[in-house]
């Protein structure tokens, strides 16, 4: 009995010793991956003013963790929209990592639109999402950022086309082209260029209503086929016209059920150039008609002091100064320059003595753009702006 109990204890030993043998051979478990948990808040941006976004405009929108009173908001997510002529309410998705969330933290979502860097529309009211029994989902409503920029009217303003066609899925203006319309009050009619060939026509405005009664009128050169079939969809919907709005220096045409989206056109002025406090260096001199070019690296040049009513300046050798006369465009030098005593180059002086001696006979002169003529009888002298 004991012998067959010393042999079972024996099997049984063997038989544990297999199994973890067994065990050690066997491939490792591989661990399984599991991605990183995934959440998302959703909803839209709009406004209410009734006014349309140029191309270009971008709407940005933030998931913010605001609960700290004395720091600066944290960015959980952000989406960014070009909007590419399309027009408002914009849907959104911001996703995030829900582990990130802390269910005692406030958090929410703030949109703005800005227009070539300058903000347009901005959230005034907290959006709050996601903890404290807030949703995951809002509606956004924009608030019209007040400016100073005076009210653009339709009338004898030149209005540049920024996109066209159906609301909500607009088409930008071509590249590299300009399509304009300027409505010429004093004549009553509607001019511009189309992209490639200027235009012209009548219009009728009763408060917004605006109507082209007549077929519009062009040139007929040739251009590249999207230009002209950009310029043949303009021509439609500015004949079909039936009303406009305007709101911050954007223009809409709505012809049946699309649009024209202008902006208006921002023209920098140069100063005008004066004869007075002005430097102008001489270019040509000489008889009317067979001027000659100064000679090379010579500056002459001129100064009418307004404040001393005295012209002086350099004659190329020597500097001189004397008085002057102003009554209209006449121009008078009443008495002889004052000059300096220094000797150059014959051709120098020369060139010198025949200036000086055209000056002091000066009787009128001219100026167009930065260019300024002295006639000084049968001689004139001939200056650009310093």
């Amino acid at each position: 009995m004991k012998k067959k109990t010393i042999i079972c204890l024996t099997i049984s030993i063997l038989i544990l010793a297999i199994t973890l043998v067994l065990a050690s051979c066997a491939p490792a478990k591989q661990p399984v991956f599991t991605p990183a948990p995934e959440a998302k808040v959703t909803g839209t941006v709009a406004y209410l003013e009734k006014m349309a976004l140029p191309a270009g405009a971008i709407v940005e929108v933030k998931l913010l963790d605001i609960s700290r009173q004395d720091a600066p908001a944290v960015t959980i997510g952000e989406h960014v929209i070009t909007t590419s002529g399309n027009q408002v309410p914009f849907p959104f998705e911001i996703k995030y990592n829900p582990t990130s969330i802390d269910p005692r933290y406030t958090y929410s979502v703030r949109a703005s639109i800005t227009v070539d860097g300058k903000l347009w529309f901005t959230t005034d009211t907290r959006y709050a999402v996601i903890t404290q029994g807030n949703p995951s989902s809002v509606e956004i409503v924009l608030k019209k950022v007040t400016t100073s920029i005076p009210v653009a009217t339709l009338e004898n303003t030149t209005w540049v086309l920024q996109s066209y066609g159906q609301p909500g899925n607009l088409k930008s203006v071509l590249k590299d082209t300009e399509v304009t319309a300027l409505f010429d009050s004093a004549k009553g009619r509607v001019v511009g260029s189309a992209g490639v060939n200027t235009y012209f026509g009548g219009y009728k405005l009763d408060d917004n209503k605006l109507i082209i009664p007549e077929p519009i009128g062009s040139t007929k050169m040739a251009g590249p086929q999207p230009l002209m079939d950009q310029e043949t969809e303009f021509f439609k919907l500015l004949q079909t016209a039936e009303s406009h709005q305007i709101e911050d220096s954007q223009l809409r045409i709505n012809s049946g059920q699309q649009v024209l989206i202008f902006a208006k056109k921002i023209i920098i002025s140069t100063p005008v150039a004066t004869l007075e406090n002005t430097t102008w260096v001489l270019q040509s001199y000489g008889q009317t008609g067979n001027l000659k070019s100064v000679l090379k690296d010579t500056v002459v040049t001129v100064l009418f002091d307004s404040a001393k009513g005295q012209v002086a300046g350099s004659a190329g050798v020597n500097r001189y100064v004397g008085g002057y006369k102003l009554d209209g465009n006449k121009l008078i030098i009443p008495g002889p320059f004052a000059v300096t005593a220094m000797a150059g180059p014959q051709p120098l002086m020369d060139q010198e003595k025949e200036y000086l001696t055209a000056l002091q006979a000066a009787e009128s002169y001219k100026i167009e753009g930065d260019k300024l003529t002295i006639t000084c009888g049968s001689k004139a002298l001939l200056f650009t702006k310093k």
